[in-house]
């Protein structure tokens, strides 16, 4: 599919338009006549001098539209089609209603100018800016849904499609380097006297970068949190947040004496001036407001400057037009004193949240509309909000949510939000106000730059996690072997996790881009294909078997455990999917249990042991084999231990105290 618009000025067009004829046809096209096929989308902008008007209207995007005849000639040089109206808006959406849309700049027709426009009235649009243009409009107009064929084009997987099908074109399929000096962090990890094997921060990187859902169980105080901790210093640039410096700038002395804040949200600072005369509100763009302080920051414009002067050179950069920067006083004044707060406040790009066995519902992570106050959202305290905002407005950054003691309340009460936008790519409903409350949007997404990190913990006072939980993450568990406690007490010494503070905030770009990566291998993997489909059936007795979702993600973990690490081979690749993908679901009792991790014990041997009769039972000898006949040993001692508990107890499960 392609998307265009056509700009009008032909009164008797709009004239038609606005009385709600369903096809309109647009006559004297020249561009992009070999493009147009049936069903593309067209944008319907309507223009026109006001002293040439015959009837009352406003310059700017009307309608959407879709090509219903094939282009005919309409003379020698030019082409004519018909369109049939999706939707017609009460309202025209004028190019400054959409100026708070910087990814809309230049848009053809339709976003704010910041270059010389060609002049005609058919042009084309590339697929990611008009699915840009349509969540725009939405917003715009307050509309909960468009016509179906609308709403189609906004769904998540046509979205992928067509934005892949931009970047296929276009040849600019980006190819991602994958770098080995993430490993580092284990080494800056030793040097701060943080202790973990070489392995299991391998698989913890590359369980990150395959999904950005991560379990850490296994025994108490071996580190789990410890380790989330450290990757998230490690890793957080530690750069200053731009929107907490305005909010801290505004309630400075120096301002509050000058302006009154009507309001603060993501898009607009709106002030008035109480030494003015006219008493107007003034809506300061927040992305403008960061244009003038970073070329402050930078040193590129003067503090001690004349910002009447100055404005002409942020003008000449800026996404915004020109005029915009007519407030050059408020512009110059906020992003001064964003300089002077820019010392004394310092943010990382994580949070730890303990999570509460009272957690019932949504509330501690996304709180709640306040009943009582509608332009109130009581936001949680512990940040889980906020830091889900920062990562939307900072998508080059990777941000970290780490609840620990994941499941000391049941994860499906007050996670099932997370677990359903983290699949769909829909966004979650926070209220359904018109205009952000308290700064709040009614709608925000789980970015693809968010990994959430759970550490779990089993004893009397913990709840399971269910099969659909465990399917959706990479679960790691933490075991220390007598080798590793004899290291810890010859190495012991003072963790300092501030010696980690920023160490790897080079590889923060690249970790992003290794974790962005879409692409599944499917060449040279039939040999992990054939074992996958031996464990499936032996899981499938269980009702643990895995599903289309759950095997793309173990090619997508061996492929990157390869990444990260090279010399690997591929049975210890196959090994880590195996514990981390397939073991986390079984669970029950040892007349279940008993058959089926002794099938599965016996595929992860280097030769399968066979009965010598039929039906003869092998469970004793598959457990008491000798370790160099294992072939998987992580998932091999995994299903061994389980084995022991259902034998002693009567009873197992993956996850252990």
């Amino acid at each position: 599919m392609n998307f265009f618009s056509i700009k009008t000025s032909h009164q008797e067009s709009i004239k038609s338009l606005l009385r709600g004829t369903s096809i309109m046809e647009f006559k004297q096209l020249s561009w992009h006549r070999t493009e147009v096929k049936l069903g593309d989308f067209v944008f319907l902008v309507i223009s026109g001098d006001k002293s040439k008007k015959e009837i009352n209207y406003e310059n700017g995007l009307r309608a959407l539209s879709e090509v219903v005849t094939l282009p005919l000639d309409d003379g020698s040089k030019h082409f004519k089609i018909k369109v049939k109206i999706l939707e017609l808006f009460e309202e025209s959406i004028s190019r400054d209603d959409f100026y708070k849309f910087p990814e809309l700049k230049n848009a053809p027709s339709i976003g704010p100018i910041t270059t010389n426009e060609p002049n005609q009235s058919f042009r084309k649009i590339d697929n990611q800016q008009a699915i840009a243009i349509l969540k725009a409009t939405k917003k715009i107009l307050n509309k909960s849904e468009f016509p179906s064929k609308i709403e189609i084009l906004l769904d998540s997987k046509s979205i992928i499609e067509l934005i892949s099908n931009d970047e296929t074109k276009a040849n600019t399929k980006k190819e991602i380097k994958y770098s080995t000096k993430i490993m580092d962090f284990w080494r800056d990890c030793s040097s701060s006297n943080i202790i973990y094997s070489e392995s299991l921060v391998k698989r913890f990187i590359s369980s990150l970068i395959s999904k950005n859902f991560l379990l850490l169980t296994g025994l108490s105080g071996s580190g789990k949190t410890k380790l989330a901790l450290a990757f998230g210093k490690w890793i957080s640039s530690y750069k200053q947040s731009k929107f907490a410096l305005l909010k801290k700038a505004i309630q400075n002395e120096i301002f509050l004496e000058n302006y009154k804040i009507v309001s603060l949200d993501r898009d607009f600072l709106q002030i008035i001036n109480l030494k003015g005369s006219t008493g107007k509100i003034i809506p300061i763009p927040v992305k403008g407001i960061f244009e003038w302080f970073d070329l402050l920051k930078n040193g590129e414009i003067d503090i001690n400057g004349d910002p009447k002067e100055i404005r002409h050179e942020v003008g000449e950069r800026s996404i915004y037009q020109k005029h915009i920067h007519g407030f050059y006083t408020e512009f110059f004044k906020v992003a001064s004193l964003m300089m002077r707060e820019s010392t004394e406040l310092k943010t990382g790009n994580f949070i730890l949240i303990p999570v509460g066995a009272d957690w019932t519902n949504r509330e501690p992570l996304l709180g709640y509309p306040n009943a009582l106050n509608e332009n109130e959202y009581i936001k949680p305290e512990n940040g889980a909000l906020d830091l889900l905002i920062e990562a939307n407005d900072n998508p080059d950054l990777p941000y970290f949510l780490i609840l620990d003691e994941m499941n000391l309340s049941h994860v499906e009460r007050y996670f099932a939000d997370f677990l359903s936008a983290m699949e769909s790519g829909e966004e979650i409903f926070l209220h359904n106000y018109k205009t952000p409350k308290s700064g709040i949007p009614s709608k925000i997404n789980i970015p693809k730059n968010l990994f959430i990190i759970g550490t779990v913990n089993i004893d009397e006072t913990t709840h399971m996690f269910s099969p659909k939980v465990l399917d959706r993450a990479n679960t790691i568990e933490f075991r220390i072997t007598p080798n590793e406690m004899t290291k810890f007490f010859n190495e012991l010494g003072e963790i300092n996790m501030e010696n980690l503070e920023s160490k790897g905030a080079g590889m923060a770009k690249s970790f992003l881009d290794m974790a962005l990566d879409t692409n599944v291998p499917t060449e040279g993997i039939d040999d992990v294909k054939e074992q996958l489909g031996k464990f499936f059936v032996e899981l499938k007795k269980v009702g643990a078997e895995f599903g289309y979702r759950s095997a793309t993600e173990i090619l997508k973990l061996i492929d990157r455990l390869g990444k990260i690490d090279p010399d690997l081979e591929i049975d210890e690749k196959l090994d880590i999917a195996v514990i981390q993908k397939l073991l986390p679901k079984l669970h029950g009792s040892r007349r279940k249990l008993v058959p089926v991790l002794t099938s599965l014990a016996n595929l992860c041997l280097k030769d399968s042991i066979k009965s010598e009769i039929e039906n003869t039972n092998i469970e004793n000898k598959v457990f008491e084999v000798d370790s160099e006949k294992i072939k998987y040993p992580l998932s091999f001692e995994k299903l061994s231990r389980m084995h022991r508990a259902a034998v002693e107890n009567g009873f197992a499960s993956f996850a252990e105290a």
